[in-house]
């Protein structure tokens, strides 16, 4: 009978520690993805809810994390800049990265010297 009863206590031990053991996280949510746009050489979007920052993208390479809804493209070398923002939140699975928009900076034409001849110096 005490062999029983303790197997009987040991089974049913072993079942709360199993269901005591199970994952009770819910999963995340993923916070939604911004939508940019680019007026000028300034990158803008609506801060996401329940998000703390954000990270730009410029060419597939992370810029520093900010908090901040804008992003000024501020190269000086003549390309095309392609970025995207993807937005984080303690809590929340990072959203998915947002459309890209293109910045295009244009090369400066560089004018032709102008060579003059005063006193037969050049």
């Amino acid at each position: 009978m005490k062999k029983k009863l303790l197997t009987l206590f040991s089974a049913i031990f072993a079942l709360i520690v199993l269901i005591s053991c199970g994952d009770d996280k819910k999963p995340q949510e993923q916070l939604a993805t911004p939508v940019i746009s680019l007026t000028g050489n300034i990158v803008s979007w609506d801060a996401v809810a329940n998000a703390e920052s954000y990270v730009v993208t410029k060419n597939n390479v992370a810029q520093a994390e900010q908090t901040s809804t804008t992003y000024t493209i501020s190269d000086v070398n003549a390309g095309n800049y392609v970025i995207t923002v993807i937005a984080k939140g303690t809590g929340y699975k990072d959203s998915n990265a947002s459309t890209s928009v293109t910045y295009i900076k244009e090369a400066v034409p560089l004018t032709a010297p102008v060579i003059s001849k005063i006193d037969n110096i050049v």
